[in-house]
């Protein structure tokens, strides 16, 4: 792990100089939360390069982005000043991670190597069972530790940390006096001091125990002659022998025939290079004939040329993540489904839009040949009736005749503001007009209507009201004509409608 530490970087902090400020963060920034409040996240800086973090509420793909985001930040600011990243991690009762979330894991492994220096994991048996299959799997090469208390995991952290100075020739920030404390120091460490123990062995650990006893995945011991030892639960169904049924056998008793020089392999390999190998593909003969694909991952528990060495076989079903897959695939195609529909929905609502967009002006021209007319005639009748000295009351008739086309003109002419408003285009036409005459015209337009129907409708003007107002003449009677309207559609017989402007 310490060879990753940059020799080279932006501004070398001592390990004793580091605070927040220092990295260029602050508190606030290393919070999250999601916003529906099913996980929450909290990073506090302890000291140095170590980090707190506290965890709770369901990790799954969309909650965790947040959690990325903070330790990602952390990690730059770190790494760029010289320094490794090592994360005491507290797991709350309510924390747990979703089965899509430990397949989606193998792409954050790489970004995390080099760079991260090692994590401690705070829960109780529960919570350790629930991240010992990530790091155990998906981390192979990362340092980890699992513990029931924050001391227990924090002298583990500066544990490594001391390794990781004086591999690099550098004092150490802490005594080597504290590394009098013997702690766990990976699962492999406590599968080795359960199932290989030397003459000073520790007391069995219930929580490593529980962990393979409850394992998800499968977990089987291997000797150092790649015989079988041991099976958790979880092996066992998945092939349908019990433990007792293969102790001492092969391990190519259970592998594909096509597959045994490929394990071989393996097992070479991680004996050479003395670290965990996998997420290699291999096939199982299970009890009941099928074949299963399963991805795997080999691991030495012991010095395997020594009496009592050994290799820990981690395997996930493959059949598990083919299923997420197709649901994955299922959802995937439900939403491009859902886009579909709506894609079409919004190109029928702007066809429709323009369809009614070309009805109105198409009626629009329709009709204003005809009112043309009307006003026409209705101007040339009131010249006539004036000439002749016809009764007023003749005059007054014909003047509501043609001030009635006219306005009817202006509506039909304005009948495109719908399209306009749709498409966010709608202007305020401003003039200056007599508002009393509009009060008249608009009275004269539906009286006829109220008398039809036996309700009474007047008009009332404010002696005070200006003469002349600047407004949107035709918008403004729009407006009153459909109040108006409405009113005396709901008004019922014998009562009074009043059409009233007020200073």
């Amino acid at each position: 792990m310490s060879e990753s530490i940059p020799d080279t970087a932006e501004k070398h902090l001592d390990w004793n100089e580091v605070t927040l400020e220092r990295l260029g963060l602050c508190q606030e920034e290393l919070c999250y939360t999601h916003p529906d409040g099913r996980y929450s996240t909290r990073y506090e800086h302890l000291e140095g390069g170590i980090f707190r973090t506290e965890i709770s509420g369901v990790a799954d793909m969309e909650t965790v982005q947040g959690e990325f985001a903070i330790e990602d930040k952390v990690i730059e600011s770190l790494f760029s000043h010289g320094l490794m990243y090592y994360q005491l991690c507290v797991l709350n009762p309510d924390f747990r991670i979703t089965p899509e979330l430990r397949y989606a894991m193998k792409e954050r492994a790489p970004e995390m190597e080099g760079k991260n220096g090692g994590m401690a994991f705070i829960g109780t048996p529960g919570m350790i069972r629930g991240v010992g299959h990530f790091v155990s799997f998906f981390f192979p090469n990362l340092r980890f530790s699992f513990h029931q208390s924050e001391e227990q995991g924090l002298a583990q952290i500066r544990q490594w940390v001391r390794k990781d100075f004086a591999e690099k020739g550098m004092t150490s920030p802490y005594p080597s006096s504290e590394s009098s404390v013997k702690q766990k120091s990976s699962l492999r460490t406590h599968f080795k001091q359960l199932f290989f123990p030397a003459k000073s062995k520790l007391p069995k650990s219930l929580s490593t125990e529980f962990m393979f006893n409850d394992e998800l995945d499968g977990i089987a011991l291997l000797s150092a002659e790649r015989c079988f030892v041991r099976l958790n639960p979880a092996f066992e169904n998945l092939l349908g022998y019990s433990s007792q049924e293969l102790k001492g056998k092969p391990d190519t008793t259970i592998f594909h025939q096509e597959d045994h020089e490929e394990l071989k392999q393996e097992f070479v390999e991680v004996v050479q290079y003395r670290k965990p190998r996998g997420d290699i593909t291999l096939r199982l003969l299970c009890r009941n004939g099928d074949v299963a694909s399963v991805r795997c991952v080999i691991s030495t528990l012991k010095n395997v040329t020594a009496k009592n060495g050994g290799y820990l076989i981690h395997i996930q079903d493959l059949r598990e993540v083919e299923e997420l897959r197709r649901e994955f695939v299922v959802e995937i195609e439900n939403r491009q489904r859902l886009t579909e529909e709506l894609r079409k929905a919004k190109e029928n609502a702007e066809q429709a839009n323009k369809a009614k967009s070309r009805f109105l002006a198409n009626m629009s021209h329709e009709f204003r040949t005809p009112l043309n007319s009307i006003s026409g005639f209705a101007q040339i009748l009131l010249e006539d009736a004036q000439k002749l000295h016809l009764p007023e009351t003749m005059v007054k008739n014909l003047q509501h005749v043609q001030t009635s086309s006219e306005t009817l003109a202006e509506l039909i002419n304005h009948a495109l503001d719908f399209s306009k408003i749709d498409a966010g285009k709608m202007e305020v036409q401003e003039d200056v007009f007599d508002p009393t005459q509009l009060l008249r015209i608009i009275y004269h337009i539906h009286q006829p209507t109220a008398g039809e129907k036996g309700v009474d409708f007047n008009y009332e003007v404010h002696p005070e009201l200006p003469r002349a107002i600047r407004s949107d003449r035709m918008k403004l009677h729009q407006i009153a004509s459909n109040l108006v309207s409405n009113a005396i559609k709901f008004t019922a017989k014998e009562k009074t409608v009043l059409l009233k402007i007020e200073r």
